[in-house]
């Protein structure tokens, strides 16, 4: 029997950010089985077999953030209702097993819709932002970090109902040009400083690129040089300016660049740093793992259970401790020479070459039991 999974991502094709990676990866990842009859429902981008296109209001559009504001909501949860809406016919046509999402509100939508229509699939959350008890509703929760996992079990909301399954990821090797100072040339960055990277939405909200500003504002000049890739935001313009003051125009950028390219400025940077004190998984650390550049990061159980040995970690709560760890790293010249080991541990742990068929278990567990509903 071949059993249909939706992936829905109302995000993906016009938003750059961990959800839309992922969805995109498991989507090419899981569709090699031939168990499976997987299909991609996405926001924006290009209709291609088996990847749909689904209409909504996107989040940066006027009438989203109109409506958002009368109905007191961010213009986030008017693009994942309005998913929702258009999604809910080809779900009552095609009756999909399961449908596997990362977005809490359509979650919720679809699960009130569940009940009201009477369709079987059964809805998987994957909980990478991560959401904290009382969970979005779901029939299946999929924690991707130990640390969450124990969360839920001392949950009423998730105890019995929940998996531990890490992210997978498609570890790939950059085009031609390889060697860092032609990659360099290739991405207009500097060839003669060390390149300091962090990867992540602009903002200071969650990402706390802010802090990793002033922390880089702390030493002593030359410092290296910064470029933060990721997807702006309403705090983006305001912390550019931050970064003005503090660092001058010509000591760093911010870019928002397609996922395919981000592992262009992992092998040509020398430094990675992610400022965020939680993240679901942190998707960016298994990245920047897989490249073998130096990782600094918040010591946390989730980039300890992701880097283990191979992390430099620090409390980044406190003021100068990113400033003490770039310091060290710097003048140590860790970052000079690239881990193998650390290159290896990630592809053997994190690779879809690893994970994809725990992946194509779970969804064939879930859909069975949605067969038996």
């Amino acid at each position: 029997m071949k059993y249909r999974v939706f992936i829905l991502c109302s995000g993906l094709g016009r938003i750059n950010r961990g959800f839309e990676s992922f969805s995109d990866e498991c989507f090419r990842a899981l569709s090699q089985f031939p168990t499976l009859d997987v299909h991609l429902f996405q926001g924006g981008g290009k209709r291609e077999k088996h990847r749909r296109i689904v209409w909504n209001m996107h989040r940066n559009s006027f009438i989203a953030k109109l409506i958002g504001k009368f109905a007191m909501r961010d213009s986030y949860f008017v693009e994942q209702v309005s998913f929702g809406i258009s999604i809910l016919p080809v779900i009552i046509l095609n009756r999909p097993h399961v449908i596997y999402l990362s977005d809490a509100t359509l979650a919720n939508f679809l699960w009130h819709a569940k009940r009201l229509l009477k369709f079987k699939a059964k809805i998987i959350l994957s909980n990478g932002a991560p959401f904290s008890p009382p969970y979005p509703h779901h029939d299946v929760l999929q924690q991707v970090v130990p640390f969450e996992f124990e969360i839920g079990r001392n949950s009423d909301s998730a105890s019995d109902n929940q998996v531990l399954l890490p992210y997978g990821f498609n570890f790939t090797s950059p085009p031609c040009p390889t060697s860092k100072e032609q990659l360099r040339n290739q991405l207009k960055l500097p060839g003669d400083r060390i390149l300091l990277l962090s990867v992540g939405a602009i903002n200071n909200t969650h990402k706390r690129m802010g802090y990793l500003i002033e922390e880089l504002a702390s030493l002593n000049t030359p410092r290296p040089y910064l470029i933060i890739l990721g997807q702006r935001d309403a705090e983006s313009d305001s912390l550019e300016q931050i970064a003005i003051d503090r660092l001058g125009a010509e000591h760093f950028e911010f870019r928002t660049v397609p996922h395919s390219h981000v592992q262009m400025y992992y092998e040509a940077s020398d430094i990675f740093v992610l400022p965020s004190l939680t993240e679901g998984f942190g998707r960016s650390i298994v990245e920047a793992m897989g490249s073998g550049i130096s990782v600094l990061c918040h010591d946390a159980p989730h980039t300890r259970y992701i880097l283990g040995e191979f992390g430099i970690y620090g409390d980044f709560t406190k003021s100068g401790i990113l400033m003490d760890l770039l310091l060290t790293t710097i003048s140590s010249r860790a970052f000079a020479n690239r881990s193998s080991e650390q290159v290896l541990q990630a592809r053997q742990r994190f690779s879809w070459e690893t994970l994809a068929q725990e992946y194509e278990k779970f969804l064939i567990h879930s859909a069975e039991v949605s067969c038996q509903a």
